[in-house]
């Protein structure tokens, strides 16, 4: 998989996304402005679809570095924070950014001097990958795919307003909420000045770049590390349908690796344990597999003498053979096969009533013809999982999990 930088002029595009103007959040009356954050206008009534679905955007009114661009660029080149912030001044010289003094030619500082001077910029590789991964995916990026003018705000159902959590005055909210608040403050109060050594103006957007970085930060801490929401939502939970086996080396009866029976790009799987893999499918399968051969049969005939071949048969009354696979009666079977190796082979039997009205249980025979012996849990087995397997993948870590495989 490739992660790639998310363009957030397209997503806006796409999605209609609607432009959120005012930082104030409500109105006198404790109501959500119309073009605010809480917007019912913009983003839906509570509890509603759109309210969980709809993106906002704030128009930044100049270009900033992407977040993962500026964490990229930053570590390989502490000037670049200084450029800017604004502190020093700066020129560009064979690639290099070099300091220069106030009033030099071809001089500047500022977001927008680096915006100007972004293709003239060299990053040199080095033996460390990770600065050369960081170089590979600057030098694919366009300029504007680099920097951003838009920064998106989230559906306001997942940073909503809690009135129930109001304390001295001041309602509850997600902290994410001042962060926009205070993006639109700062790009509200920029000016057209094209000048590159204005200071306020360079402060300003500076204070906008270290906001988008700390939304960043915020929504990385989130979703992920130890507290973040993937691993307190996802990761946390057990997982259903999982199996820990030892791993062997197969055994090579041919004089071919493309002779095997298992192929070099798959890996064989146990039945027991794709039954523990794919559970509901087996429970499912089974259950279809047995009314397939069963619906609508009353009777059922078996060998007069099973010790001569002849085509004499003797015939019973099925007492609804279908009741015998409810789906927890098939848990029961599939059970026995995991946990008890001496009953895999084990004959399916039906439960049939005799002259005397009295139950009893004779083989099914299915595949009798082509099997030469009864038809039995293994071969059920075995069949659901040629069906199941066909269109399914599984996936294997080793353990102590170094690095991964699929």
């Amino acid at each position: 998989m490739k992660a790639d930088i998310f363009d957030i002029e397209k997503f806006i595009e796409i999605n209609d996304c609607p432009q959120v103007t005012n930082p104030v959040m409500f109105d006198q009356g404790s109501q959500p402005t119309p073009d605010g954050l809480f917007s019912y206008e913009l983003f839906g009534t509570p509890s509603s679809y759109d309210r969980k679905t709809i993106f906002g955007y704030i128009d930044l009114n100049n270009k900033f570095l992407h977040p993962v661009v500026y964490r990229a660029v930053t570590s390989m080149n502490r000037k670049i924070k200084d450029l800017i912030a604004g502190k020093k001044m700066f020129k560009v010289e064979d690639g290099e950014l070099v300091e220069a003094e106030e009033g030099e030619p071809q001089s500047g500082t500022g977001i927008k001097f680096l915006y100007t001077k972004w293709y003239s910029l060299n990053f040199e590789k080095s033996e460390s990958a990770k600065r050369n991964a960081k170089i590979e995916m600057i030098e694919e990026l366009k300029r504007d795919e680099a920097f951003i003018s838009s920064h998106l705000v989230l559906p306001a159902f997942y940073r909503d307003v809690n009135m129930s959590q109001e304390d001295f005055g001041r309602i509850g909210m997600d902290e994410i909420n001042s962060m926009y608040a205070r993006l639109l403050n700062y790009s509200s109060s920029l000016d057209d000045n094209n000048s590159f050594f204005d200071y306020p103006n360079n402060s300003t957007k500076n204070r906008i770049q270290q906001t988008i970085n700390e939304i960043y930060d915020y929504m990385l801490n989130t979703l992920g590390k130890k507290k973040g929401y993937i691993k307190d939502k996802l990761m946390s939970k057990s997982i259903d349908h999982a199996t820990s086996s030892v791993i062997s080396a197969s055994n090579y009866s041919t004089e071919s690796w493309e002779d095997q029976e298992t192929l070099f790009r798959y890996t064989g799987v146990p039945l027991a344990q794709l039954i523990v893999l794919f559970r509901p499918f087996f429970v499912r399968e089974v259950k279809n597999f047995m009314e397939g051969m069963l619906q609508g049969k009353t009777q059922i005939g078996v060998p007069a003498n099973k010790e001569e071949d002849n085509d004499e048969k003797v015939f019973y009354e099925l007492d609804n053979p279908l009741k015998q696979f409810t789906p927890k009666k098939i848990k029961k079977m599939l059970d026995l096969f995991i946990e008890s190796p001496n009953k895999r082979f084990s004959r399916i039997k039906l439960n049939i009533l005799n002259d005397d009205g009295e139950e009893k249980e004779i083989p099914t025979r299915f595949y009798h013809n082509n099997l030469g012996r009864d038809f039995t849990l293994t071969d059920l087995i075995y069949i659901a999982a040629k069906r199941i397997v066909k269109d399914k993948h599984v996936y294997l870590t080793r353990f102590p999990v170094n690095n991964i495989a699929v």
